[in-house]
């Protein structure tokens, strides 16, 4: 696995169910070096971010609404409270309301932004006296 592989969650029921039709520009966005899997149960990304983690992938992607990354970030957070290295957290907000998303833009949005020409916004997850927390880069 390199630095620059990426596991994508996707909850394909956000957004009303239509977050599922957004798959084939996420893969395109991210080429070759993608793993992407959809959520079918409620917790399925939070087990999907735990996993990704202890299996070491570099950067793990949320593509759904606030739930889909609320749940990552669980997932992340409690696998690396075993001792693993937490992963990048990408966000991809493709639910109905994505509130997260829009109040960190809003927060952030005094500091420059590397964006990419698809509008994906990465952002990474980062400690802060020793509780979990997201941050925008």
């Amino acid at each position: 696995m390199s630095e620059h592989d990426v596991f994508v969650i996707l909850n394909p029921h956000a957004d009303k169910g239509k977050a599922g039709q957004h798959e084939a520009a996420i893969r395109k966005a991210f080429g070759g070096n993608l793993t992407l899997v959809a959520t079918t149960e409620p917790g399925g990304a939070e087990a999907l971010a735990y996993q990704a983690t202890i299996d070491g992938w570099p950067i793990v992607v949320a593509a759904g609404g606030d739930g889909t990354v609320n749940e990552t970030v669980n997932g992340i957070c409690k696998a690396a409270m075993t001792g693993v290295p937490k992963p990048k957290l990408g966000i991809i907000p493709v639910g109905r309301g994505n509130d997260f998303s829009a109040h960190q833009q809003k927060l952030w949005s005094s500091l420059t932004f590397q964006r990419r020409n698809d509008g994906i916004r990465k952002e990474f997850l980062g400690e802060r006296e020793g509780r979990c927390r997201n941050l925008a880069c």
